[in-house]
């Protein structure tokens, strides 16, 4: 049986339903940090970390990215801190499986909810 199919796929014949393929339609990498980051230029760091290790896993599954969101949230666990968190996603102009796209366009999303951090610390 599996010749007859190898035959098949070799002379145009699909042998795979192709309904039964799932695509991904997000890929998401977080993590928590086991030590207090204060400074933005460690953030920016892990930011475009994981922004890499996303690329990664999106050229894997041979697809592209069409929108990149970033999130952060304070410590919930330390109440003697303020609390705050914000999550912004910006489209991208053009899908792209590039990692620098993607890392530029989540840097640029990481300022913005720093901007918008310190504009509502009152």
């Amino acid at each position: 049986m599996p010749a007859v199919q190898t035959w098949r796929e070799l002379n145009g014949i699909d042998c795979i339903d192709n309904t039964e393929i799932i695509t991904k339609q997000n890929i998401c990498t977080s993590r928590s940090f086991g030590n207090m980051i204060s400074e933005f230029q460690e953030l920016k760091a892990s930011v475009a970390h994981f922004a890499s290790a996303s690329a990664n896993k999106l050229r894997g599954q041979r697809s592209f990215c069409q929108s990149v969101t970033v999130f952060i949230t304070s410590n919930r666990f330390r109440e003697d801190l303020p609390q705050c968190s914000n999550i912004l996603t910006y489209t991208l102009p053009t899908p792209t499986a590039d990692t620098l796209e993607i890392i530029n366009m989540a840097i640029t999303i990481l300022k913005d909810i720093y901007i918008w951090l310190f504009q509502n610390l009152d």
